[in-house]
């Protein structure tokens, strides 16, 4: 009797591991902080941007992200572990593509909320391209 290879499943697994491997290597995760400022992106819809800006919300300055439709944005403010009462920390943005666009910015100001934005502590912004 002739023995029997079991191909299909052969097959199959290599194409799991393959597929696998190509979709962990299409998303990238962007870490942006302060030096990064003024950078120009070129992004996938699935890839994931992270920004870290220094905060201290205790003078009455935070970080707030200007009006985009091009990025699904949250919002964290995060302190480190054993800091103190008034101590910084860092206003944590995490933005998602939603639409494919050729050119486009996104621009955060640290500001008082309760001062006109055209007195901005600070800016950052990055520009970018969405394919």
């Amino acid at each position: 009797m002739a023995k029997q290879h079991i191909w299909p499943a052969e097959v199959v697994f290599v194409l799991i591991v393959l597929f696998s491997f190509l979709n962990m290597h299409c998303m990238q995760e962007y870490q942006l902080s302060e030096a990064d400022n003024g950078r120009k992106l070129q992004l996938k819809m699935d890839d994931h941007v992270v920004i870290k800006l220094p905060a201290s919300p205790g003078t009455g300055y935070n970080w707030e992200v200007l009006p985009n439709n091009h990025f699904s944005v949250s919002h964290q403010y995060r302190t480190q572990a054993d800091a103190g009462i008034g101590a910084g920390g860092m206003d944590v943005f995490e933005l998602n593509p939603q639409t494919q666009v050729q050119n486009g910015s996104i621009r955060f100001l640290y500001r008082r909320s309760w001062e006109d934005a055209s007195k901005a502590g600070k800016q950052f912004s990055i520009s970018y391209q969405i394919q």
